[in-house]
């Protein structure tokens, strides 16, 4: 018997193996935004038109958004939101998103001591290799967006169901719990559906011990086999009721017209999640991955005898996953271009490809003397190949890991940015920084989804801080900067007009958050002082001389510069001066910022 392990060391690889979680949690925590963005506008339409109003049915659960049906999603949101006063918030529902991805690392652990006999801290290391893509900050886009919540809660079922065929549970209960998890994967995102097609598989191989004994097996638990099947035909046939695609998706042909392309998109597809943002690196790592698999299928083929299927079915049902995830992508989206496949939001799909195969290369480790490995150089191949993609996997975790938290920042940015401009717009409707930061279908009129829905939330104290209204912003103006607190400088003393441009800059921070302002308000005023919001700046330009003004370095961002070129068309003609105010999308308030700029127009 082996001496058991130090516990210190035990401890080591424990805290080894949640680092990602942790890492990725302070990042989720520190730079999401609670802000309506894109698609999730439609979501909470239902909410502020159908459930505040005591009026939502299953038909209005079960609209078609995109391409999925997000029945289950939506009453998680309306829950969480019903809990939290009634007032919808978009930063809880990224909260339970990551508490998601912990229940899906959790199921990973499980099958792995359920699967591989190693010892603990194999185990835990292993963990940490699954977790680094697992917590990946290459999902940078999901992280902060609570609507995607809907592209982790497949993953999760799927993992639950392998965990569930693996307990000593009878037959029966597997099946109909596997066939509520499909239920809810289905009807929670149109991936989703790919769960039957990957737990079927599971199904089949529930206490079977090799390949060969598979179909002996399915034949004496056929009757639930079938009804288990009934049960899939039904949630696709409901599912694709009334189903419209989306017209301004690419045909699906697109895939065969360009085969090349397609193959391009497939790689880049699976290697994202460890490309570091780079479309030639993650052609490259989808390439490796997509070897690797074929190489472990060969052998697995080879040895289809032998009595190690429950040592490998769930790992194969999560590489599948990945698979076909690429497959029904590459062949749905490949006409948007191959750059497309670098989309942070498909990393929740494609990261498992890669936690299979790190399992199923421990798992064929183990069984190398099975495979004919034990012979001394076949056994050094193996040896070495492992370690060397073990060391590829790692060094493009770094780069890929800095890239990611570099963009979860500019995101985090860029949301703030668009949440000024959103809760400013009864003030002023900038339609750009809306359409870019808040939703790209924006158009500045009453039919707008984005204002009736704010007005809606607005009317209903549905959520916080609400919009800015015209006595706060009076109140900002009318007020004098105060040298106790600091807000921020306006650098332009005066602006002249070039080319038909105004340019205006300074810089601006929150002292309370230890943050650049979230966005800036330029204001006119006439030679009687009265107000005219015309524009609102994003804060985004480094400015390393402003922590002397500031007296410390503490800031989480560098970035308290703003600037901005405004069209004299957007300036009251009657202006004569430009003040600033700084927004705080937290609470609402507005600061006004020291120093003004005087206007020089063209004669």
């Amino acid at each position: 018997m082996p001496k058991p392990l130090f516990k210190p060391w035990l401890i080591l690889c424990f805290v080894i193996a949640i680092a990602p979680a942790i890492l990725l949690g302070n990042a989720v925590f520190s730079n999401t935004v609670d802000l309506i963005f894109g698609d999730e506008w439609g979501v909470v339409w239902f909410y502020n038109y159908k459930f505040l109003q005591g009026n939502l049915t299953l038909d209005d659960l079960m609209q078609q958004h995109n391409e999925s049906r997000l029945l289950f999603p939506k009453l998680v949101f309306f829950g969480l939101a019903a809990l939290n006063q009634f007032r919808y918030n978009t930063y809880n529902e990224c909260i339970l998103m990551f508490a998601v991805a912990c229940l899906v690392s959790l199921n990973v652990f499980l099958l792995s001591r359920l699967t591989l006999p190693l010892r603990s801290w194999q185990h835990l290391l292993l963990a940490a290799i699954a977790n680094l893509l697992i917590f990946s900050p290459m999902q940078h886009e999901n992280w902060g967006w609570g609507i995607q919540l809907i592209v982790f809660i497949p993953i999760a079922c799927v993992t639950t169901a392998l965990v569930v065929t693996k307990l000593k549970l009878n037959f029966t209960a597997i099946a109909f719990v596997t066939a509520l998890l499909g239920s809810i994967s289905t009807f929670s995102y149109a991936n989703g559906m790919l769960f039957w097609a990957v737990i079927f598989p599971a199904l089949l191989a529930v206490r079977v011990p090799s390949f060969k004994q598979v179909k002996n097996t399915a034949i004496s638990r056929w009757k639930i086999i079938l009804v288990w099947l009934i049960f899939v035909i039904f949630n696709v046939i409901f599912y694709f009721h009334n189903y419209q695609k989306p017209g301004y998706h690419p045909s699906f042909l697109e895939a065969l017209k360009k085969p090349l392309d397609s193959i391009l998109y497939l790689l880049a597809f699976l290697g994202s999640p460890l490309g570091a943002g780079s479309l030639f690196a993650s052609q490259i790592m989808g390439s490796i991955l997509l070897i690797c698999l074929i190489w472990i299928g060969v052998q697995l083929w080879h040895h289809r005898h032998e009595q190690w299927l429950q040592m490998l079915y769930p790992w194969l049902c999560m590489g599948a996953y990945t698979l076909l995830s690429a497959i029904i992508t590459t062949d749905g989206r490949v006409g948007f271009g191959v750059g497309q496949a670098m989309s942070p939001r498909y990393t929740t799909f494609s990261a498992y490809g890669w936690v299979a195969l790190v399992y199923l290369i421990a798992a064929l480790w183990l069984q190398r003397e099975t495979i004919a490995l034990s012979q001394t150089k076949r056994s050094q191949l193996l040896g070495i190949s492992a370690i060397g993609l073990l060391v590829i996997m790692l060094v493009m975790q770094i780069f890929s890991w800095s890239h990611g938290q570099r963009r979860m920042e500019v995101q985090y940015r860029n949301r703030l940015y668009g949440k000024s401009c959103l809760l400013a717009q009864e003030l002023i409707v900038e339609t750009d920084c809306i359409k870019a930061f808040v939703f790209a279908p924006f158009q500045p009129n009453e039919g707008d989804i984005v204002i009736a829905v704010s007005e809606g939330l607005e009317s209903r104290n549905a959520w916080q801080p609400g919009l800015i209204a015209l006595q706060e912003f009076n109140e900002a103006v009318a007020s004098q900067a105060s040298g106790s607190t600091l807000y921020g400088y306006v650098d332009t003393p005066t602006s002249q007009d070039v080319g038909g441009f105004f340019k205006f800059g300074g810089w601006s921070v929150l002292p309370e958050y230890k943050y650049p302002a979230h966005g800036v308000m330029l204001v006119a005023l006439d030679a009687q002082g009265k107000p005219t919001p015309f524009a609102i700046a994003p804060v985004k330009k480094k400015r390393s001389d402003v922590k002397q003004v500031i007296g410390t370095s503490e800031y989480r961002s560098q970035r308290y510069g703003w600037e901005m070129n405004v069209p004299k068309a957007r300036i009251p003609a009657d202006a004569t001066q430009v003040i600033a105010l700084a927004i705080d999308t937290h609470t609402g308030n507005l600061h006004r910022l020291v120093g003004s700029t005087q206007l020089k127009r063209s004669t």
